[in-house]
């Protein structure tokens, strides 16, 4: 079976009008594509990915602004090896106390606690190799007890999960958070790096992605890793 692959996301175009005080009318446009978190149960989120941040960021069931609760949340307790974790890693017990980090963009701000947990990119449609069909029914049962074996286009990563929501942008835009691709050094370790993980777990056949923008709703923009 493949051992590592290329992976393309498609992208979709929101576009949201914006009025300047002088009474001037333009248009933001943002691009975003699916991801999935979590394990056996995965929960879809659209995402914005971001080239000037390094951290996956998803609203969690914490989170109970507007800018949140118009949003796909994050249940951590419909994921049951999700690892409750400090920013150094550590686990975290249950009601234990727990850090937190706040994370500022150019507008706006997220406060959210850590997680460590299975995420792929793409809903169940992303393009790219799959692991081989099991050739028994013994090899199959195996499989499907193994919780090392990852599809390739999936990662075991740290990801943070939001307790607070800035209104803007988040209100205003259709996406439910970022995932950023910036390189390590703009993340809190490595590990909370995706593009950084899907390298390290050896997944991609070159340490690379690319972005296509369409110009009109009649072409597919994408991302591919």
């Amino acid at each position: 079976p493949p051992t590592t692959g290329q992976f393309t996301v498609p992208l979709h175009r929101q576009r949201v009008p914006v009025q300047t005080d002088d009474g001037v009318l333009s248009f933001k446009s943002v691009y975003f594509g699916s991801i999935s978190v979590g394990t056996p149960n995965a929960q879809k989120f659209s995402m914005v990915f971001d080239t000037g941040s390094g951290h996956v960021i998803v609203p969690s069931m914490a989170c109970r602004s507007n800018a949140c609760l118009i949003h796909n949340r994050y249940d951590r307790r419909a994921s049951p090896r999700a690892v409750d974790i400090d920013a150094d890693g550590s686990q975290v017990l249950p009601g234990a106390p727990r850090d937190q980090l706040t994370v500022a963009f150019g507008t706006g701000e997220v406060t959210g606690q850590f997680v460590s947990e299975r995420l792929c990119l793409g809903a169940t449609d992303v393009e790219g190799p799959s692991p081989a069909a099991p050739a028994t029914a013994a090899a199959a049962a195996a499989a499907s007890n193994t919780t090392d074996t990852l599809p390739l286009h999936c990662m075991e990563m740290r990801i943070i999960t939001a307790s607070e929501m800035s209104h803007e942008p988040f209100h205003a835009f259709a996406f439910d958070g970022i995932v950023g691709l910036g390189l390590d050094s703009l993340a809190i370790s490595p590990e909370f790096s995706m593009f950084g993980m899907l390298s390290a777990q050896q997944h991609l056949q070159e340490a690379s992605f690319g972005v296509f923008l369409a110009e009109s709703d009649e072409e597919v923009s994408e991302i591919s890793f």
